[in-house]
């Protein structure tokens, strides 16, 4: 919702400077130059409207209906409302320009361009505003709060989150831990490696899959010592994904120096029936 709020906002603002932009074209000495920087601006009005609403509805159809409900049909009306405006502005002749009156027109000019980079700056900010947002749902006392979060961070992936979410991943529930990596992973947060590999040895073997994933994306050929290590751990998940990251790091890994011949081979006893031969 927080992210309807922000769109719409930046909607207003940019309706905003549309009408103002329009009103201020009137006042140009020109008819030809009315009439063309009118629809100029519904141009670039219904172009910035478009990337409004495609935000608002990434990740599927029912995401962003607050901002599709509003902004699609009053951006309609108002284009509508500027290309008239253009076609009346095309045929009118404009009364002499007084000192007083061009002083107002530079203000109302000065006016839209500020509102215009308020829009700029307003979409620049949209994933670090959302990030801090969703950040604050990483300190929630409900477990299921501080997952969900860690899954739009991952969605949003901008980097400021990154160390919020390695903090994540020493969190008290294991489904946290496991999100926070998936949403490093997610954000390809390269500096969070050295977190993601103390998580190599969390109790929780979803965790530590999870992490195995991101290093073999993350860490470089630096980190396979670590994920040859992996390959006698006792979850046949983590020992797969250890295998899948390996094969996607370094082809010719089975050829280094201590790597086990079977897979799971030192696992506990319960597992040791999943070994997998080292081709």
């Amino acid at each position: 919702m927080d992210k309807d709020f922000l769109l719409l906002g930046l909607f207003g603002l940019l309706t905003s400077g549309a009408i103002g932009g329009t009103v201020a074209a009137w006042w140009l000495p020109s008819r030809l130059a009315r009439a063309l920087g009118t629809v100029a601006l519904t141009v670039i009005y219904l172009v910035a409207t478009f990337l409004i609403v495609n935000v608002s509805t990434e990740g599927g159809c029912m995401h962003g209906f607050i901002v599709v409900l509003v902004a699609v049909p009053l951006s309609a009306l108002t284009a509508v409302g500027m290309l008239i405006s253009a076609i009346i502005a095309g045929f009118t002749t404009a009364a002499p320009v007084s000192r007083g009156r061009r002083l107002r027109r530079q203000l109302a000019m000065g006016s839209c361009i500020f509102l215009l980079l308020c829009i700029l700056v307003g979409i620049a900010l949209n994933q670090p505003i959302r990030a801090m947002w969703y950040e604050r749902g990483l300190g929630d006392r409900d477990a299921s709060v501080r997952a969900a979060a860690a899954d739009k961070l991952g969605e949003i992936g901008h980097g400021s989150a990154i160390p919020a979410l390695c903090a994540a991943l020493h969190d008290a529930d294991a489904t946290v831990r496991q999100r926070a990596a998936f949403a490093l992973l997610m954000i390809e947060a390269r500096s969070a490696v050295p977190a993601l590999r103390q998580a190599l040895t969390d109790p929780s073997p979803e965790v530590r899959s999870t992490a195995t994933t991101a290093l073999g994306v993350l860490g470089g050929t630096a980190i396979a010592p670590d994920l040859i290590g992996m390959l006698d751990d006792e979850s046949p998940a983590v020992r797969k994904a250890a295998v899948q990251s390996l094969d996607a790091l370094d082809p010719r890994w089975r050829e280094r120096p201590g790597t086990p011949r079977t897979i799971g081979a030192r696992a506990a006893p319960s597992t040791r029936s999943t070994t997998i031969p080292v081709r």
